[in-house]
């Protein structure tokens, strides 16, 4: 969603991203990264959005988990497949990982796989040619997560991805795949040594950092780095208890950019 709005805004337009905001997290970090942006929370989207638009000019929407909202009409349908883990054993939660069954997926405009650099090619384009049997009108858009750099909790102070090289760090995490995060710290040739994984939007207790702190010392790491999205669920208990370093990192296009940007253009009114 990040990655539309900046698209968006670079266009002059004003983007609304609206979310149920399960958990404070994502809404926190997106104000911090795009400050200009609306964001509505709420459960009922359609009554957020027309809330925002009666005070603040809105462009166009962009829902989160908007598949599950069957209610809103869409211009464009964009489902988000991780290469690493697509579909789990192709159950719903709480048997599986998925929120919606996968037929859903023949409602696709757009399919963007997500962590193209973590997984084989080979293991690629066969993902590409099932997810194609069950969406063969999408088009598909191959992305990954670009490190930028780290920074200490307690002062924002920057550490570079150069000066971890080689360090062995643990990791926390509590999103979607953490193996995902993982990999991304290990291709910039940093050692993750031990890792402490926890469900999607898990909410920190004192007693469990405070136990990932012990067993990182104990296991003689450098640092302690955790993903933004965890550090902003939790930011005063994390910085607290671990002050760690938090890794910023963006959504980059490997392959497929100019198909959203013909979407968003047609969308927004704007001609080439």
């Amino acid at each position: 969603m990040e990655f539309l709005a900046r698209k968006i805004s670079a266009f002059r337009k004003t983007p609304l991203i609206l979310t149920r905001g399960y958990n404070h997290d994502e809404v926190e970090e997106f104000r911090h990264h795009m400050p200009t942006v609306v964001v509505g929370v709420g459960r009922d989207r359609v009554k957020t959005a027309l809330g925002i638009v009666k005070e603040k000019r809105v462009d166009v929407a962009i829902l989160d988990d908007g598949l599950q909202q069957v209610a809103v009409e869409r211009d464009v349908e964009i489902i988000v497949v991780n290469s690493l883990n697509p579909f789990g054993n192709q159950h719903l939660i709480p048997r599986g990982i998925l929120r919606e069954p996968m037929s859903v997926l023949k409602r696709a405009t757009v399919v963007v796989l997500t962590h193209v650099n973590l997984v084989p090619p080979e293991q690629l384009k066969s993902l590409r040619e099932q997810v194609q049997s069950l969406s063969p009108r999408a088009h598909f858009v191959e992305a990954y997560m670009e490190p930028l750099f780290l920074y200490r909790a307690k002062n924002r102070s920057r550490v570079s991805l150069e000066k971890m090289r080689h360090k062995k760090v643990a990791t926390f995490a509590a999103v979607g795949t953490p193996r995902s995060f993982q990999l991304v710290l290990q291709h910039a040739s940093i050692k993750t040594v031990r890792n402490f994984e926890f469900l999607d939007h898990h909410e920190y207790k004192e007693s469990e950092l405070k136990e990932i702190k012990e067993i990182s010392r104990s296991a003689d790491v450098d640092e302690i780095i955790t993903t933004e999205k965890d550090f902003y669920r939790s930011r005063d208990l994390i910085t607290q208890v671990l002050n760690p370093l938090v890794l910023a990192a963006r959504l980059r296009i490997r392959s497929g950019e100019e198909i959203l940007t013909d979407r968003l253009l047609r969308l927004l009114g704007i001609k080439r």
